[in-house]
């Protein structure tokens, strides 16, 4: 069976079935011109041989042909249209999980992440090593957080030191005055005399007892002169200190929920100082005076009332 009589023969037998050729496109799925190519046997203009071999396989089995000897016909005819395989390729090159090249790069980019990873992690730890104190850190250990600041900072430290130290002394040279002043006009006992004569030598940790001492002994809340009235009452331990327009102590000592109101009687205005503002209620002749307003963030407060 030569080239020619491929198309000749399908044509023949597509007759013979009495079909036509848009009958027989229609029931291979074709097209009409690709059924008019196989039977003119241009096989060239249709698609690659794989495809025009379907083709006749299709046809012949519509029109109950033997394929065999069709197919074999056509691949012996069209033997030059069979696609040359290359030994090249342009697909790039993949490498293998094992090649040295891919194992080489995969452990430089762990090691830079490592790396990376490593700057990041000390850098963090100076900044929370600088900056962070715990709240909990025993004494000692603070102590030793002080030792290691610079020199600005000590020196600030010791200004800090050397002012409440001057302050504290200060109160308890004016405490030893008006301790004077009140002995010569109410007779205070012997043993405030000798409390005041031993505070003349005290040192500034233990300005705050002496201090104490004196005082509730020299005014016991109640001024020489004076028709103000001033009532403190505290809803938890705070310090309290007030002193009236002449200068004298009503109250100086710390104040506790258990002790009740302290009522003091003085000359106005008052100047007052409160540990713990936060905690105290305070009236003047009956009206209720607001120290919240005068409350500082660490709770104390200092202000003049009348």
């Amino acid at each position: 069976m030569t080239e020619l009589n491929v198309g000749k023969k399908l044509q023949a037998a597509r007759k013979a079935a009495g079909l036509s050729v848009e009958q027989l496109a229609e029931k291979l799925c074709l097209s009409v011109d690709k059924v008019d190519l196989l039977e003119k046997n241009n096989f060239g203009m249709l698609s690659a041989p794989t495809y025009v071999a379907g083709y006749i396989r299709s046809y012949c089995d519509e029109v109950k042909l033997d394929v065999e000897p069709f197919l074999d016909a056509y691949h012996q005819s069209h033997l030059d249209d069979e696609p040359q395989l290359s030994s090249t390729s342009n697909q790039p090159v993949q490498m293998d999980a094992k090649d040295p090249r891919f194992i080489s790069m995969t452990i430089a980019v762990l090691l830079v992440l490592f790396v990376l990873i490593g700057i990041w992690a000390w850098e963090s730890f100076k900044v929370n090593d600088a900056n962070v104190v715990d709240a909990d850190t025993p004494l000692p250990e603070i102590e030793a957080v002080f030792n290691g600041l610079d020199e600005q900072s000590a020196e600030q430290v010791d200004e800090t030191s050397l002012a409440l130290k001057t302050e504290l002394q200060e109160q308890a040279s004016e405490v030893i005055e008006q301790a004077d002043s009140s002995t010569e006009e109410f007779s205070v006992s012997d043993e405030v005399t000798v409390a005041e004569e031993e505070s003349a030598n005290i040192d500034a940790g233990s300005v705050e007892e002496q201090v104490k001492t004196s005082v509730l002994v020299e005014s016991n809340g109640q001024a020489p002169s004076g028709g103000d009235t001033v009532i403190v009452t505290v809803t938890s331990q705070s310090w309290v200190n007030v002193k009236d327009a002449n200068g004298y102590r009503l109250y100086y000592n710390m104040l506790n929920p258990s002790q009740g109101s302290i009522i003091m009687k003085g000359k106005a205005p008052f100047d007052v100082v409160l540990g713990d503002a936060s905690a105290v209620k305070l009236s003047i002749n009956s009206n209720v005076y607001n120290v919240i307003r005068h409350m500082r963030t660490d709770k104390s407060a200092r202000f003049s009332v009348e």
